[in-house]
C-alpha cells in the first residue's frame, strides 16, 4: 500500500461553500494540508469563517476560471454539483454535472495534477431491489439529477482507466451531521408532532455522518495505489425509516408518529403538481420523487470501502443523531422539550462503552467518569424486579422496557422509562446493549396531533397541503 502524506497541497475543493465541501475544507486544514477552494461567490464563502484558505472564484461552466483554480494543485476533491432545483431545464444539469466534471478533469490532466477524487451519489443506483447493494450492482437512476451524476461518474471512471489521471469515485449514502439544515425540517416536524409516513414507513434508509465521509475522501486521496474504483460510504447500519424516526423521537423526548398516508394518492398529487408547476417554472409544493423516498429501499454494502480504504464509521447511529440534535439545540433551531432522553451503550453486564452528551447533562457524570464503569453501580439503579430476571428477558426477546430509579451525581433521584435493546453489530462482533432513558419528571408529552384544522369530508387528515409539502421537502 502506498500512502501519500508528503504532499500537503494545495488541494482544490469544489463545492466548498456547501455542507459537505465545508467539512472537507475543515478536515484538510485540521490534518495539515493547505487548501484552495473553488466557489462562485468569494464574499459568501468568507462568511463561513474558514481562514488560511486560498479562494478561487468561478464556476463549473467557465473553463478559464477552472484552469486558474486548478493550476499548481496536488489533487482535486470534486464535490460541487447542481442538486435538485426547480424550474431548470435538463440541459442545465448536464452543463454543470457532466460537462462541468469534464472541464475539471481535462484541466487537471493538462496541468499534471496527480489525483482526482470524484463525489457521486448512491442515487445512481436508485431503488435497491435486493439490498444491500454493492458498487458493482447496475445503475438505475430515477431523475435528471441522478442521471447526470451517473454520466459524470462514468466519465470520471473512464478517464481514470485510460491512465490520464489517477483517482476514485466516492458514493456517499444520505449525508447528515452537525451543521446539516436539510434534515432540520424532519427533526422539527417530529419535535412538534407534525410528522407522518407516506406508506408503511418500512423502507430502508442509510445515512453517513459528514465527518466520517470527509475522512473517507481524505483517505481516498492519500492511497495512491487505488485507481478507477468506486466506493460506497455509509454508516454502520441501514435501518427501516420508522426505526430511524423512533430513535429520533426517543432522543427528542416526543411520542412516535402513527399516521400513515396512502402512497398512490400522494404520488398522484405529486405528479399533478409537477405537471402544472414545471412548465411555469414554479417550485412544485410536492414532487413525485420525494414521495418515492418513502417507497424505495436504500441499503448498501460498504465492505469494499472498509477493506480497501480502511474506512470505519467512528460512531453509532444513535450517537450521530444525538450530536445533530445537540447542534440544533445549541443554535436555537430546535427548542428542547422536557424530558429529554439520554442514550448510552454498554455490555450486557453493564459496563459503559459510549456515553452521550445528553447523558452527561442529565446525570452529571462526565464521559471519563462513566465509560468503563458499570452503569447500574454508577446510577445506584433501583429495578422493578431482579436484574437477573430483566437480563433473561433481554437475552430472550432482544429488548426490555420498564421503569427505573437512578441516582444522579448530585444525589437526587430520577425516575426514568428505560428501554434496552440488544444489538450484535458491535465493532468486535460482541453483543452490546443500547439503553435509552426517558426521564419522568411529571411533565406531559405533547399529543402527536394538533386538533383537526381543516376537515374536508370523512377522508381528511389533520394536516394541510402545505404541511404535506413541508414534510416531502425534508427528503
Amino acid at each position: 500500500m502506498v500512502v501519500n502524506k508528503e504532499n500537503k497541497g494545495p488541494y482544490l475543493v469544489t463545492g466548498a461553500a456547501g455542507f459537505t465541501g465545508g467539512h472537507m475544507v475543515r478536515w484538510l486544514a485540521a490534518n495539515g494540508y493547505s487548501v484552495r477552494v473553488f466557489v462562485r461567490d468569494a464574499a459568501q464563502f468568507k462568511k463561513l469563517g474558514l481562514k488560511e484558505v486560498e479562494i478561487a472564484e468561478g464556476d463549473l461552466k467557465n473553463e478559464k476560471s477552472i484552469r486558474a483554480a486548478i493550476k499548481g494543485t496536488a489533487g482535486v476533491f470534486h464535490i460541487a454539483a447542481l442538486f435538485r432545483k426547480a424550474g431548470l431545464p435538463d440541459s442545465e444539469y448536464y452543463e454543470v454535472n457532466v460537462e462541468g466534471t469534464r472541464r475539471l478533469l481535462n484541466a487537471a490532466v493538462e496541468e499534471g495534477v496527480p489525483r482526482f477524487i470524484h463525489c457521486s451519489t448512491i442515487g445512481v443506483q436508485g431503488h435497491i431491489e435486493n439490498p444491500p447493494a454493492k458498487e458493482s450492482d447496475p445503475y438505475n437512476p430515477g431523475d435528471i439529477y441522478q442521471v447526470t451524476k451517473m454520466e459524470a461518474e462514468k466519465l470520471a471512471l473512464r478517464t481514470f482507466k485510460e491512465g490520464k489521471i489517477r483517482g476514485v469515485v466516492i458514493r456517499p449514502a444520505m449525508i447528515y451531521g452537525p451543521g446539516d439544515t436539510r434534515l432540520l425540517k424532519l427533526f422539527s416536524m417530529l419535535s412538534k408532532g407534525r410528522f407522518f409516513y407516506v406508506g408503511a414507513g418500512d423502507k430502508y434508509v442509510h445515512f453517513i455522518d459528514v465527518r466520517d465521509l470527509v475522512a473517507a475522501f481524505g483517505r481516498a486521496m492519500e492511497l495512491n495505489h487505488l485507481n478507477a474504483e468506486v466506493y460506497t460510504i455509509g454508516g454502520k447500519r441501514a435501518l427501516p425509516l420508522n426505526e430511524a424516526v423512533e430513535i429520533i423521537c426517543e432522543q427528542l423526548g416526543v411520542r412516535r408518529p402513527w399516521l400513515h398516508l396512502p402512497v398512490k394518492p400522494v404520488q398522484l398529487l405529486g405528479t399533478i403538481c409537477e405537471a402544472i408547476c414545471t412548465p411555469l417554472r414554479i417550485n412544485p409544493p410536492i414532487y413525485r420523487r420525494r414521495v418515492d423516498f418513502f417507497t424505495k429501499d436504500r441499503h448498501f454494502d460498504c465492505s469494499k470501502a472498509r477493506q480497501q480504504l480502511g474506512f470505519q464509521p467512528s460512531k453509532d447511529l444513535e450517537e450521530e443523531i444525538a450530536d445533530i440534535i445537540d447542534w440544533y439545540y445549541a443554535y436555537g433551531m430546535l427548542v428542547p422539550k422536557k424530558p429529554n432522553s439520554s442514550t448510552l451503550l454498554r455490555t450486557v453486564e453493564g459496563k459503559v462503552t459510549r456515553w452521550d452528551t445528553l447523558a452527561e447533562k442529565t446525570y452529571g457524570f462526565s464521559k471519563e467518569m462513566a465509560e468503563g464503569n458499570i452503569s447500574h453501580d454508577l446510577f445506584k439503579t433501583e429495578f422493578p424486579c431482579s436484574l437477573e430476571q430483566i437480563n433473561r428477558e433481554l437475552l430472550r426477546s432482544g429488548s426490555w422496557k420498564g421503569p427505573l430509579v437512578h441516582t444522579k451525581r448530585d444525589g437526587s433521584k430520577l425516575r426514568v422509562e428505560s428501554r434496552w435493546e440488544l444489538r450484535n453489530d458491535g465493532d468486535n462482533g460482541a453483543p452490546y446493549v443500547l439503553e435509552i432513558n426517558l426521564p419522568d419528571e411529571g411533565d406531559t408529552v405533547e399529543p402527536i396531533l394538533a386538533p383537526v384544522e381543516n376537515v374536508v369530508g370523512a377522508f381528511a387528515y389533520p394536516f394541510s397541503l402545505n404541511e404535506v409539502a413541508t414534510l416531502l421537502q425534508c427528503v
